[in-house]
């Protein structure tokens, strides 16, 4: 045998000789994920539910693609028996990505549109804290009314005694009005909130009232007065 042809015909010998173990592991895998596939079919059709996802997961674990398809379907379903909405809801979404058969795309979405219909919505809030909230804030407002209006009223007092002793207040009865009028706001303002708070079955929170009294106290020895507001609800 010439020199030159010697390597040619070794790599054929040796490329005839050593089989493809990597192309055939492949295909062992796959007609093995196929097997588990039509396994968790039979398993799924015989109400046998827990088989039929331990061969689902198992046949999507060599094979997470579209050959799959009705494997994954499966195991959505199986999920869909042990109450794991969610999560078998997350397997239709993977699987309606994929492009599909129409017979199983129609299917999948039969079955997500069941699960969606099953699983609950978010817990609402409950239906007194609108009202419970608009109630805190009434009250605020009307607590924080009453600190300028006080005030005010102080300051009006003021000016008011300092006038009967001919003496000039220097601006208290306008510092007063100003702070009185400021409390007033607020307190009108935190009377509205908390007599319109809705009561859970949407009626007007009748139960509050206001009853805001003004009143003009002398002192003993009839020299000075006292301005007051006072009220409850």
């Amino acid at each position: 045998m010439r020199p030159s042809l010697a390597l040619p015909i070794l790599l054929t010998v040796l490329a005839v000789a050593v089989p493809p173990s990597t192309a055939r592991a492949d295909e062992d895998s796959d007609a093995l994920a196929a097997s588990l596939q039509l396994s968790a079919i039979e398993a799924m059709t015989a109400g046998d539910w827990t088989a039929a996802e331990e061969r689902a997961r198992a046949a999507l674990s060599l094979d997470p693609g579209v050959r799959m398809a009705q494997a994954r379907l499966v195991l959505a379903r199986a999920l869909e028996q042990r109450g794991a909405v969610r999560e078998a809801l997350d397997e239709l979404d993977v699987l309606l990505a994929m492009e599909l058969l129409p017979q199983h795309r129609q299917k999948a979405e039969e079955v997500q549109q069941r699960l969606k219909a099953r699983t609950p919505a978010g817990p609402a809030p409950p239906p007194e804290l609108a009202a419970k909230d608009q109630r805190i804030i009434g009250v605020a407002f009307a607590a924080g009314g009453a600190v300028p209006l006080g005030l005010g009223i102080t300051f009006i007092g003021f000016d008011v005694h300092f006038a009967s002793q001919g003496i000039d207040s220097g601006g208290w009865a306008i510092l007063g009005a100003s702070l009185l009028g400021t409390g007033v706001a607020l307190e009108v303002v935190g009377i509205h909130l908390l007599v319109t708070a809705k009561d859970p079955g949407g009626s007007t929170a009748a139960r509050l009232r206001w009853m805001p009294t003004a009143g003009v106290v002398p002192d003993r020895d009839r020299t000075s007065f006292h301005l007051g507001v006072v009220g409850r609800w």
